[in-house]
């Protein structure tokens, strides 16, 4: 239950604050860039919520970096 009131608080700051500052001073493009990031952080959320084992912002991310971060790595040894 409390995973639920934090969610909604949070998206309730965010939707009250972000909305009253880009609705007046945002154009079309910061628009989409402002509701894709809401989407994304709305998926998050859910997962959290849900407690799920869903694709993760780590699971994209880890097959991309994974040889870099390791040759990195292996250079500051």
């Amino acid at each position: 239950m409390e995973r639920y009131i934090v969610i909604i608080v949070a998206f309730g700051y965010v939707y009250f604050f972000d909305y009253l500052h880009v609705k007046k001073k945002g154009s079309k493009k910061d628009m989409s860039i402002y509701l894709v990031l809401i989407l994304l952080s709305l998926y998050m959320g859910v997962d959290y919520v849900m407690n799920r084992d869903w694709i993760d912002y780590y699971d994209v991310f880890e097959p991309l970096f994974k040889g870099t971060a390791r040759e990195i790595d292996s250079f500051l040894k």
